[in-house]
Parts: structure tokens; sequence; C-alpha cells
């Protein structure tokens, strides 16, 4: 196993809303969309994504939203309907991403799954 220090950026632009069309432009910044997309073109030059990623922003490719924020969402939700103990914060800001971990060819059947933690 190699470590090294790099970059982690936002790969995402969008945050999700309760209706239709259940996603949004993230708030405050109005070309995160295209500044995603600029990123995405230069990601490989300058910082590859590995395997597995101690901190950092959550690299999903498939994905507009964070994958972050999903789960803040589903355990504030499983607060409210009880079956987590709370208090947990639904601030994103809150929390932090530990680890990612891109299967690949790691596990038969899910290669391409990403586990966030």
């Amino acid at each position: 196993m190699r470590w090294r220090a790099d970059l982690s950026l936002p790969c995402h632009w969008a945050i999700e809303i309760p209706h239709e069309p259940w996603s949004a432009a993230l708030p405050g910044h109005p070309l995160a969309k295209e500044l995603v997309q600029a990123w995405r073109e230069t990601q490989d030059d300058i910082a590859p994504s590995e395997l597995f990623q101690l901190g950092g922003y959550a690299d999903e490719e498939v994905v507009h939203l964070d994958p972050l924020d999903i789960a803040v969402a589903t355990v504030t939700d499983a607060v409210k309907a009880g079956s987590w103990e709370g208090p947990v914060s639904a601030d994103s800001a809150d929390w932090v991403l530990l680890a990612d971990w891109h299967a690949g060819r790691d596990v038969t059947g899910y290669e391409g799954s990403t586990v966030h933690w």
C-alpha cells in the first residue's frame, strides 16, 4: 500500500430536493456544473482517482449529487422515523467524508460500485 497527499475538489453540482425535479443547482455556486466539468476534464492529469481515498470529497462518477448529502438525508429521515437514535445534524457541513472505496474488479458483480464512509 502506498500513500500520497493529493488534491480533492467537489465533483457534484446539485443538491437533492423533496419534490420534482428532485434535484437543484448547488446553492451559492451558479457555475458549479461548469466547474465540475472543467475538473473532470483535467482531473486525470492533476489527481487521478484511486481505488481507495481517505478524506477529501466523495468521487461518484455517475451521480451529480454529493453522496455525503444523501447519507445525511438518510440518517435524518431515520431519526425522524424513530429507527435511529438522534440527535444528528441535518447540515452537511457538520459531516465529513472519511473514505471512498471504488470496488473496481475487487468485488465480482459490483464492479464500478463505490462505498462511502
